[in-house]
């Protein structure tokens, strides 16, 4: 599936897990026993599950629909020196877009924008 196509939702978070981040990304039961989720194996790209005991154990974070963990993604390829832009737009519809020097993408959301300009962006560096 073209990256562009793609939707926001867990296999988008796993490939940012694993292309921007460089995790390793599993499968787990989280809750004891009450779903299937992924994580990090090194902890690196997860959440905590909290309870009233504290952590109980981690899940991989939402890049792609949660504005702070999307915000990791700017951080991380700022560092390399990419230079990021944003802008939205309100038509019928509301959708934002996402910008580096060599790579842009729209998303229905900010989050969403990002995780498609980051992929995008990675492979453009990896092809030029």
């Amino acid at each position: 599936m073209s990256t562009e196509l793609m939707r926001p939702g867990r296999e988008m978070d796993k490939m940012i897990a694993e292309i921007v981040f460089g995790a390793e990304v599993e499968v787990v039961n989280q809750r004891h026993g009450w779903g299937v989720d992924l994580k990090s194996k090194d902890n690196s790209c997860n959440d905590p599950i909290m309870s009233d005991f504290g952590v109980e154990d981690y899940v991989l974070k939402n890049y792609s629909t949660d504005i702070k963990a999307a915000w990791n993604i700017v951080e991380k390829l700022g560092k390399n020196g990419t230079q990021w832009r944003f802008s939205n737009k309100v038509f019928a519809n509301a959708y934002w877009w996402a910008y580096t020097e060599d790579a842009t993408a729209q998303g229905d959301t900010l989050p969403h924008a990002i995780c498609l300009t980051a992929l995008k962006h990675i492979r453009e560096q990896a092809n030029g």
